[in-house]
């Protein structure tokens, strides 16, 4: 019978949602917090050395009761899904571990069993009496650790690294990724997002089971919610022309903020930590494709719909931002649906795809425009869209209204 893989989890920032240095850090205050958060970054940044950061932070963290280690380690969020995730890999044949940089290694025992995993390991602290002493050790606590302790428990089990499994988030965990026959990053920082073969963004970690055991299992229930989602959120653009018939300089700032901030929290992703509300709007919008890198589909939107409002009169701007509101919604649901012959000049959409399109263009700017310019604008829309673009969340509206002003609309 062959024998199963050694599946790996880091614990911070993977199992738990956040991280156990961090949260016992705050339980001593503001200072402290702020004291933690700064290593980390630093750490994320590659400007100090794991070693570094734990003789620093465990340093701060002297006098620490045992009892605040325990309060805080159950007040701890676990991603969702992480036990059933563990018993069904455990059904699969196999080996399951929890191996931490950070956590005191009573802890992720601790976890460990509670979890249902084979085994668990954490960093060695000291104590003075029942408080930390601010001493740490162990081979965890170095940047070598983990890979050394993961080639001494496969060598136990007769199996290579290509057989390893490794599932995290931080950059300590990148040399055991590169030597890892398999590795998944899981809300993860880009030097992680670079090396991973997979990626799984959000709160769920059953996706997992996607992935091991010959690769990624296409879902087409989930990508084409993926895509309604990802319109849904684009039919909103079709409200902001009312919006700025009320208040013009308002709307466009406001426009403005959202995307500063949608663009703060893109690199907030990348970086392992994104911002609550956009970073769950964006993980749930998200193609496969795009967990490398920002997602600037929202970016070119509210660029598009700024520069409609901006460029054009009122009448043209409402015409084209519900052109690239509802029409190219309706292209992506039906070709989705009904995918159709393929366009002779573009396969990745359908004639019935731009068919839709263009019924709903008509509708659009026939409500506020005379036939001839309507007729037009939703041919060239139509034209547009089906091109082989990237993104046409700019050159639709503007290459739209363009034509508007030409035929004087």
């Amino acid at each position: 019978m062959r024998q199963g893989k050694f599946i790996v989890f880091d614990l911070d920032g993977v199992i738990f949602r956040d991280h156990y240095l961090l949260r016992l850090s705050r339980n001593q205050g503001l200072y402290s917090y702020l004291r933690t958060y700064h290593l980390c970054i630093l750490f994320d940044l590659g400007r100090l050395s794991i070693e570094r950061v734990l003789e620093e932070v465990y340093k701060a963290l002297r006098g620490t009761s045992l009892n605040t280690l325990w309060k805080v380690y159950k007040e701890m969020t676990l991603i969702a899904g992480i036990k059933e995730v563990i018993q069904k890999l455990k059904e699969r044949g196999h080996t399951v571990a929890i191996i931490s940089s950070g956590v005191p290694d009573f802890l992720v025992r601790d976890l460990a069993f509670k979890l249902g995993a084979d085994m668990g390991f954490g960093i060695d602290v000291g104590f003075s009496g029942d408080s930390l002493s601010g001493t740490v050790g162990g081979d965890l606590s170095t940047s070598t650790g983990k890979a050394a302790l993961i080639k001494e428990l496969t060598r136990q089990r007769d199996i290579g690294w290509e057989e390893v499994v490794v599932i995290a988030d931080d950059p300590n965990n990148i040399s055991i990724m590169e030597q890892a026959g398999l590795s998944i990053g899981v809300n993860a920082g880009l030097l992680v997002r670079k090396k991973a073969d997979y990626l799984i963004d959000g709160k769920d970690l059953r996706e997992l089971l996607n992935y091991i055991d010959g690769g990624e299992v296409a879902d087409q229930k989930r990508e084409f919610l993926q895509e309604l989602r990802r319109k849904l959120v684009h039919i909103w653009a079709g409200a902001v022309p009312f919006f700025a018939n009320v208040a013009f300089s308002p709307t466009v700032i406001f426009l403005t903020l959202l995307l500063v901030l949608y663009a703060l929290s893109e690199l907030g992703r990348l970086n392992g930590r994104p911002v609550p509300l956009f970073g769950s709007v964006t993980t749930a919008c998200m193609r496969i494709d795009e967990r490398r890198s920002l997602v600037t589909g929202p970016i070119t939107m509210a660029l598009g719909v700024i520069m409609s409002l901006l460029l054009f009169p009122a009448h043209v701007a409402l015409v084209v931002i519900w052109i690239l509101a509802f029409a190219d919604s309706a292209a992506t649901i039906v070709g989705k649906v009904w995918k159709g012959r393929p366009l002779p000049y573009n396969r990745s959409k359908s004639v019935v795809g731009t068919l839709a399109f263009f019924l709903v263009a008509c509708f659009c700017s026939f409500l506020c425009l005379s036939p001839i310019p309507a007729l037009s604008v939703a041919l060239v829309s139509s034209f547009l869209e089906s091109l082989p673009l990237r993104d046409d969340n700019i050159s639709l509206p503007l290459g739209s209204g363009i034509v508007l002003m030409f035929l004087g609309a």
